[in-house]
Order: structure tokens, then C-alpha cells, then sequence
């Protein structure tokens, strides 16, 4: 996927679903790493960054989101 984007793109509305509201937050967590090989669209990076300042949150879902929003972030910075 890393090479291909556009095979994420075309499931990120149900992987932006699922890390938002999956009671399971192993499939949280799976649902935000497949977003980082997504491309840098500001509304997948805005989501990471609540979702790595959400309270209630294990600290792994909260950090992983923190830092796929950061890479995200980057190479939207760098486009």
C-alpha cells in the first residue's frame, strides 16, 4: 500500500470510521496505521491528532495516531 495509495484511499472513509469509533481499539490502532500509507489529506490528519488527545485512550493508540498524524503531516508539508 505504501507504493499504491490509492488502495487506501479508496477505504479511507471506512479506516477513518473504524479508528474513530471501533469499541476494539486493537482494530482502532490497525485502522490508523493503514492511514499512514494513505496520502496526506488534511482531514485524516486533523482526525489523528484528536484521536491522539483523546482521554480514555491507551497511551499505544494515542502515540500511534500522534505519530502517524506527524508523518502524514510531513509529507503533506513536503508536496
Amino acid at each position: 500500500a505504501r507504493d499504491h495509495p490509492r488502495t487506501i484511499n479508496s477505504v479511507r472513509p471506512l479506516l477513518h470510521t473504524l479508528a474513530n469509533a471501533d469499541d476494539n481499539e486493537a482494530v482502532r490502532r490497525l485502522a490508523i496505521l493503514a492511514l499512514r500509507n494513505g496520502s496526506p489529506q488534511r482531514d485524516t490528519i486533523v482526525l489523528l491528532q484528536g484521536i491522539a488527545e483523546e482521554d480514555g485512550l491507551s497511551r499505544e493508540t494515542r502515540q500511534a495516531a500522534a505519530k502517524v498524524a506527524a508523518g502524514l503531516d510531513k509529507r503533506a508539508k513536503t508536496r
